[in-house]
């Protein structure tokens, strides 16, 4: 059995996506949420297989909420279901670790069988959107950068390297500081430092090399997208 909760702050949406997935055995509706928040709230009692979470929601927004989920260790699947296309949301959202984003326009058994895929650990992402990211990376890496910000990573540590993660995620230094259990200060100080390794000016520069860097790894090892 599935256990999937919805999070959506339109309460047409939330109705439909219940009777459309109550038709299917192997699925279990555990909850539903108006949003961020409400998802925490029942994730304090019951734990799902899989979110289906919008992005747009009021008081905490979907990619905040995911933060959250993630701050708190807690081992569940995340589908992004939207009406919007946005690419860079699409980006951001994935390097957070979702396992899908998909359109509101979806059938149901289109929805059913991403939460299939999604279930067995596989990944669900709309054709089109996919697409469109795919062509956003190519062009990020045909940018030109200037030599320095292409230094050798060799001289990062571990803590380095997870600082850059969470740059590039969009994390504050308190955020960073209180999911890695540090001081803002020593945030903010090992930011600096990773700044002068790297020969780089301000944070924007870091997420940029940190996002390069990952792209250079998915070319070099040749990963399916």
């Amino acid at each position: 059995m599935i256990k999937v909760i919805i999070a959506d702050d339109h309460a047409i949406i939330k109705e439909s996506l219940s009777i459309l997935l109550s038709q299917y055995e192997d699925i279990e509706l555990i909850g539903t949420a108006n949003n961020g928040e409400e998802v925490l709230d029942l994730l304090a009692t019951q734990i799902p297989d899989i979110i289906l979470m919008d992005l747009h929601m009021p008081r905490m927004d979907g990619l905040t909420c995911i933060k959250e989920i993630q701050k708190r260790h807690i081992n569940v699947k995340i589908i992004i279901l939207t009406s919007y296309e946005d690419t860079y949301d699409v980006l951001r959202a994935a390097y957070m670790g979702i396992s899908g984003y998909l359109l509101k326009n979806i059938s149901s058994d289109e929805l059913h069988h991403a939460l299939q895929n999604v279930y067995k650990g596989q990944y669900a992402f709309d054709s089109n959107i996919s697409i469109k990211a795919i062509k956003v990376l190519l062009d990020f890496v045909c940018i030109t950068f200037e030599e320095d910000i292409m230094t050798d990573d060799n001289t990062l540590t571990d803590q380095d390297r997870e600082i850059i993660k969470y740059v590039i995620q969009g994390y504050s230094n308190k955020e960073i500081a209180n999911v890695m259990f540090l001081s803002d200060g020593s945030v903010r100080n090992q930011i600096s430092h990773i700044l002068t390794k790297l020969h780089l000016r301000n944070r924007t520069q870091l997420a940029t090399w940190g996002l390069r860097f990952l792209l250079n790894q998915l070319s070099n090892n040749q990963i399916d997208m």
